[in-house]
């Protein structure tokens, strides 16, 4: 796999490229990129191996990527629970390369962020940290290295992150906040064993998705003891019947791995994030591993 370097004010002799816009920053991957023809780096860019692009992540981000085709090397989507704010919160990372040459690749990039509603996108396109009531996003830009003129891979690293709305009045306890969906991409077995009862509701689903593999987190809340341990019991008896096998602790502390790369670990959570409520019953992190290569090639 190629190593990227950031290039800070060096440029290779004789191979300058076309200027990048204010707040952007130049990477090159390799010397050999930058003899390359531009049919050659498309090539390159139309074969690069993508990330896996979660079906629940919401439908403007999806239409994102087709309207920019383009490559996603990473995308992140987390839902959290709200005890008064049924929404609760949402985040989503992405990092994405696209091709061409620098002016056009940022004005298609700048028309389809604008159809995301992004508070304050600047035109023309440029690094930006934006925090507008309970919406904060930034955007990163990146480009290869090549010769002047020459088309290019440009890498947007775009984060999004909209808070739950705060209540007003002094927090209670914890009743029955509303849960939030399992992480896409999960085996049906986790998701089974982690759906919503009334002893239990799942306040955090995180997936993570590279062009290697797929990894989600989740936290569950419990009604009371009991309940935590019963759901501990089916967890491990879910992932003994899938094939994985026991590999190290016990109680609400243990990891199960297969020989694929498949590993569920679980522990018990001490910290929660805000849920405006207080946290009564206890809480247990599961986290899953896909196998190698889930990544697909366009």
């Amino acid at each position: 796999m190629m190593r990227w370097l950031l290039l800070a004010n060096l440029m290779l002799a004789g191979c300058h490229s076309e200027t990048p816009r204010s707040g952007t920053t130049q990477i090159t991957e390799a010397a050999k990129v930058v003899a390359e023809t531009d049919a050659q780096r498309l090539t390159r860019f139309n074969t690069r191996r993508t990330a896996t692009t979660p079906s629940d992540l919401p439908a403007p981000w999806r239409r994102l990527l087709k309207t920019l085709d383009a490559r996603a090397l990473k995308v992140g989507h987390k839902m959290w629970s709200y005890q008064t704010d049924w929404r609760g919160g949402r985040h989503i990372s992405l990092k994405l390369r696209l091709f061409g040459l620098d002016t056009p690749v940022a004005e298609r990039a700048h028309a389809a962020l604008a159809k995301l509603g992004l508070p304050q996108l600047s035109e023309p396109l440029q690094e930006q940290r934006i925090e507008a009531g309970l919406i904060s996003w930034s955007l990163s830009i990146d480009r290869v290295v090549a010769p002047e003129g020459a088309q290019r891979e440009t890498q947007l690293d775009l984060s999004w992150t909209r808070q739950p709305k705060p209540r007003k009045k002094e927090p209670g306890a914890c009743r029955k906040p509303h849960p939030v969906p399992a992480p896409d991409l999960i085996p049906r077995w986790l998701n089974k064993t982690t759906e919503k009862r009334s002893t239990r509701r799942r306040i955090i689903s995180e997936l993570k998705t590279t062009t290697k593999r797929v990894k989600a987190r989740m936290q569950m809340l419990y009604h009371n003891g009991f309940a935590h341990d019963e759901n501990v019991g089916q967890l491990t008896e879910a992932a003994k019947r899938a094939g994985l096998v026991h590999t190290r602790g016990s109680g609400p502390k243990q990891v199960w791995t297969h020989t694929d790369g498949r590993r569920m670990s679980l522990r018990p959570v001490r910290e929660v994030h805000d849920m405006g409520c207080t946290i009564r019953g206890p809480v247990l992190e599961i986290k899953w591993r896909g196998p190698k290569e889930t990544g697909s090639k366009r």
